[in-house]
């Protein structure tokens, strides 16, 4: 969950980003220390985040996905639906950043379980940080052809909103597991740069999938 107590106790809505994002910043602290102790202290925290993503991945792979039309075929294997974008759309959407911070989360148990020599731990994080990197462009690809688009969207639920913009920016940083410079990447770039950029002289503009007109807007001239 996004927002836990002191004591731990969950009380924030469901956005499966946060495991990502938290896994993410532990191990960058030893990436910036070196403190194989302090890694080590974290460790079970880490792991425990990876084995809550696998839990929930397991309610997209199953037959009922596996065997669906688009766009319901699109979600196999990829995270549940999450409240991961509140401000643009419902919590019944799928969100491809949720997917891109686990595929983070996985590389980055992998490499805290070679730094303190858990073998077990790096294969089992390279298994399954593959098996939703593949899950996820998977469904992308699915989502692409269902809506007739060629750039990355939010979800398999939203080809519309911006928060395809920032949804997508994961995989590169920190992510780093899409390559920027493929033709998907460009051209989706290139796409969201048009659609929420450009229009506002290199503002982000970020809103929901709604139509937006741009004339009203009135750029300053210094």
């Amino acid at each position: 969950l996004s927002i836990v107590t002191t004591d731990y106790r969950p009380v924030g809505p469901h956005e499966w980003d946060a495991q990502g994002q938290g896994v993410f910043s532990l191990v960058e602290v030893y990436r910036f220390t070196s403190d194989r102790s302090w890694l080590r202290q974290v460790y079970p925290a880490i792991r425990k985040a990876c084995q809550f993503l696998e839990k929930i991945r397991q309610q997209r792979l199953t037959d009922e996905y596996r065997n669906a039309k688009p766009p319901k075929r699109c979600c196999f294997g990829i995270l549940p639906p999450s409240v991961s974008a509140e401000d643009l759309g419902p919590g019944s959407w799928h969100h491809y950043w949720d997917d891109f911070w686990a595929i983070r989360a996985w590389r980055d148990l992998e490499y805290a379980a070679r730094e303190l020599g858990i073998e077990a731990d790096v294969k089992w994080a390279r298994e399954q940080g593959d098996a939703l990197l593949e899950a996820t462009m998977q469904s992308i690809r699915c989502t692409m052809r269902y809506f007739g688009i060629d750039y990355v969207p939010n979800g398999p639920e939203d080809k519309s909103s911006s928060s395809m913009a920032r949804g997508t920016s994961p995989a590169l940083w920190p992510g780093m597991v899409l390559d920027p410079d493929s033709e998907l990447m460009r051209r989706s770039f290139d796409v969201y740069w048009q659609k929420w950029i450009a229009p506002t002289g290199g503002g982000y503009l970020h809103h929901g999938s709604i139509s937006v007109s741009y004339t009203h807007l009135t750029l300053p001239t210094n």
